[in-house]
């Protein structure tokens, strides 16, 4: 069982190097990453405008 996890760690970081030397990684990031602020300021938002404005 231990073999079979350090096997899949390896693959997985390779996997992840991988994906910096090609230089997809960081943009994938970058994406999920503005995706979620967009997400999250909208959500943002609409929570202001339900909610009452009451200081708590």
């Amino acid at each position: 069982m231990r073999s079979g996890g350090r096997r899949r760690s390896y693959v997985t970081s390779n996997a992840s190097e991988l994906l910096q030397h090609t230089g997809l990684l960081p943009a994938v990031v970058r994406d999920l990453v503005t995706k979620q602020s967009i997400l999250f300021s909208r959500s943002q938002k609409i929570l202001d405008r339900m909610s009452p404005p009451v200081g708590f």
